[in-house]
């Protein structure tokens, strides 16, 4: 008898390296994926599922072009792999190239229509330019296609997410409403170039952006750009079940971004938990 049933057989090294991989992902060590997959491949080029990995290791950690040669050495294999045409689509919109990106939904959506991912895609580049109505109905084909997994967005009225936003600036940490005197709140329906440039790669999924002099920096007042953090209200209201997820969400990214505010780097921001 096995000492361990769940272990993988001695003689199946696939599985034992996609146990690696898998571990590694759900620990949330990103690159560590992305290494454990690239490994099994460099003697196993062609294995989809483990491009795959990789491509979401890379992605997860913001390496969007490596990500997506990953992508494309399955497309190499199969043109028609229209769940990969998909994913190379939301890379692509990830990294702030809108006309790539629907140029690769609209191939995923010509060899299968009934891909929920592909109608989100094409959801996100209707919202990108502002064409408000073929976004909703694209979200609401992909969220009746696979209701668990691409659930509706929280649409609220300008009252009702003003309230929302009440609530989360009230859940904010005692020690932080000090600072939060100091900055401005800006909510915007989503950020524009200029603001997806902010990061690199460029972001057009923003939740938020702290822009502005930094706690213990001079500011001079009148011409100067105030601490502001800009909420964008239509990303945070699409990553959100209901309001009450919506509101923990905005409390998150105020937090976040007064982290900013108070001069923490990445580094520091990840270890208060804020990311």
């Amino acid at each position: 008898m096995r000492a361990d049933p769940f272990l993988p057989e001695d003689d199946a090294p696939r599985d034992w390296a996609w146990a690696a991989v898998l571990a590694a992902w759900d620990g949330g060590d990103n690159l560590r994926v992305a290494e454990l997959a690239e490994r099994w491949l460099a003697s196993h080029p062609d294995d989809r599922d483990f491009h795959l990995w990789a491509a979401d290791g890379l992605a997860a950690a913001r390496h969007l072009e490596a990500a997506a040669g990953h992508l494309r050495a399955v497309l190499a294999g199969d043109s028609r792999d229209v769940e990969v045409v998909a994913r190379l689509g939301h890379l692509c919109f990830r990294g702030g190239e809108i006309d790539e990106a629907e140029r690769l939904f609209r191939d995923a959506l010509a060899l299968r229509d009934d891909w929920a991912d592909t109608h989100y895609g094409l959801g996100l580049v209707a919202e990108r330019r502002h064409d408000y109505v073929a976004a909703e109905r694209a979200f609401a084909t992909a969220h009746r296609l696979e209701p668990d997994g691409f659930p509706l967005p929280v649409r609220l009225t300008d009252r009702e997410f003003d309230h929302c936003l009440q609530e989360a600036v009230e859940a904010l940490p005692a020690d932080l409403h000090a600072a939060l005197e100091s900055v401005a709140i800006v909510v915007q329906d989503l950020p524009d170039a200029e603001s997806m440039a902010a990061v690199e790669p460029p972001d057009p999924e923003l939740l938020g952006l702290f822009t502005g002099p930094t706690h213990g920096e001079r500011y001079a007042g009148t011409g100067d750009i105030p601490p502001t953090i800009v909420l964008y209200r239509r990303n945070l209201e699409r990553l959100s079940r209901d309001p009450g997820h919506l509101m923990e969400e905005i409390a998150t990214t105020l937090y976040h971004e007064l982290g900013h505010y108070l001069g923490w780097d990445e580094g520091e921001v990840a270890r208060r938990g804020l990311e």
